[in-house]
């Protein structure tokens, strides 16, 4: 008797663990893979993988192509000689001029985009239309709403932006809209350049729009925008002479 007593006893025990641990068994989160790359002015950019896809976690901020050569730098100096509005050759700027000092990288023309040289760091390309719809897709978007123009996908852009207000500031509590970096894709709000050479008003805090590698005709490409007080993610075309930060994605073809 005694014996099964002990035996009954382990049992219930057993038992009872069991039913503990299971009910404080905690929910197992995906791993975050994360890495770096170099560019060819020596800048560190950290990296993400985000579903199959290997994404800069940062705004491009190269100067020249992987064989040297530079871009054209448009500043406030030179602005005359080189007017941002015509130019049909690869260029950069920073946001009014401003020195980039938190790492919102620069904004870039399309003409940098299509130049056989490359800009993206070795083994890196431009994202396309497809590899944003895809990151679109990862973090909610209905398919319905993919291949639409305008505002869509409800919260998909809090879900890309950075988090805190080094990179957004805060919209009023009427829009009541945060980044959340739900991936660690740290979208930041680096405004834009518009075709005319004037700067995108708000700009820096504001908004953040990016270049796409996928043309829509000889004069316009696709674009992803976000806004401070919006919480969804603007797609439409622009033409190629806008100024917008890029985003890299690892080439594994």
């Amino acid at each position: 008797m005694k014996n099964v007593f002990l035996l009954i006893t382990v049992i219930v025990g057993f038992v009872s663990v069991m039913g503990i641990s299971s009910c404080n068994k905690e929910e197992v989160k995906p791993t975050i893979l994360t890495d770096s790359v170099v560019d060819i002015d020596g800048n560190v950019y950290k990296t993400i993988k985000i579903g199959k896809t290997w994404w800069m976690a940062e705004n491009l901020r190269v100067t020249k192509f992987n064989n040297g050569s530079k871009l054209i730098h448009v500043t406030d100096k030179n602005d005359i000689d080189f007017p941002w509005q015509t130019l049909t050759k690869p260029a950069f700027c920073s946001y009014a001029f401003k020195q980039d000092t938190i790492g919102l990288g620069y904004l870039y023309n399309w003409h940098v985009i299509t130049d056989t040289n490359s800009i993206a760091p070795q083994g890196w390309r431009i994202a396309t239309e497809e590899d944003w719809k895809q990151l679109e897709a990862y973090l909610g978007m209905s398919k319905t709403e993919l291949d639409v123009t305008g505002w869509r996908g409800e919260n998909v852009g809090d879900k890309m932006k950075a988090v805190g207000v080094t990179y957004w500031f805060p919209s009023t509590d009427k829009y009541n809209v945060w980044g959340e970096d739900a991936v660690g894709f740290k979208a930041m709000a680096g405004g834009c350049r518009l075709h005319n050479g004037k700067w995108g008003n708000p700009g820096i805090g504001y908004t953040g729009m990016w270049w796409t590698s996928t043309k829509t005709s000889d004069t316009t490409a696709l674009y992803r925008y976000l806004d401070y007080k919006q919480s969804k993610v603007f797609r439409a075309y622009a033409p190629l002479n806008y100024g917008m930060s890029i985003r890299c994605v690892k080439d594994d073809k």
